[in-house]
């Protein structure tokens, strides 16, 4: 037989205790996650804003490079692009045949390397009209909305060939915006990356 008098010296949790302990457990257990959480993101979000710098880096990089490697004379905007989305670089170089210079206007190598920014940056080479390469400079995961290159010319040379003054020297600037096209609209927020640079041609 069951003694009450023992079950009542018998110590435990009560239900008021329980329901406290709880609380107390959810509210610890919810801050840590919380900081947790907020520690992963800043890392997520620190990564790609490096990512996005190393980006417009290699981009800028890319066409410095280009216009130091090439041999060009003249500078353009494109035909039938929009405006500040694209330039050509522009090498006009005459033949040789057999060690003799043709004459002038007739076997000139006109080579153009264009860039151009619409949501990515886009390198094409060509030759007399003739495509030789055309490459996407900018990564499948950044997305360039809103980029601008453009150039302000400080010399002209006149041409009769030509009706217009060729640009030999200018200034061009660029303004990169970068997003990341993963994250653009994800609860990372992540701001775009405006870089903006100016250099001699």
């Amino acid at each position: 037989m069951i003694r009450f008098d023992k079950i009542r010296e018998q110590k435990g949790v009560t239900l008021i205790e329980l329901l406290i302990t709880l609380t107390v457990s959810a509210i610890a257990i919810g801050a840590i996650y919380g900081v947790f959480i907020t520690g992963i993101k800043a890392f997520q979000k620190i990564g790609i804003e490096s990512g996005l710098r190393d980006e417009g880096d290699y981009i800028l990089g890319m066409i410095i490079n280009e216009m130091n490697r090439s041999s060009v004379d003249f500078i353009s905007d494109c035909d039938g692009s929009d405006i500040n989305k694209c330039i050509e670089l522009i090498d006009n170089r005459t033949i040789e045949v057999e060690g003799e210079l043709v004459e002038e206007g007739e076997s000139v190598l006109q080579r153009v390397i264009r860039f151009e920014i619409d949501n990515s940056m886009r390198m094409s080479v060509t030759e007399n009209g003739t495509l030789l390469e055309s490459t996407t400079i900018s990564s499948g995961t950044t997305v360039l909305t809103g980029s601008e290159i453009s150039f302000a010319c400080t010399n002209y040379e006149y041409t009769e060939s030509v009706s217009d003054n060729l640009c030999v020297n200018a200034i061009v600037n660029m303004n990169l915006v970068i997003n990341h096209s993963a994250y653009q609209d994800s609860m990372l927020r992540i701001p775009s990356l405006e870089l903006e640079s100016r250099f001699g041609f």
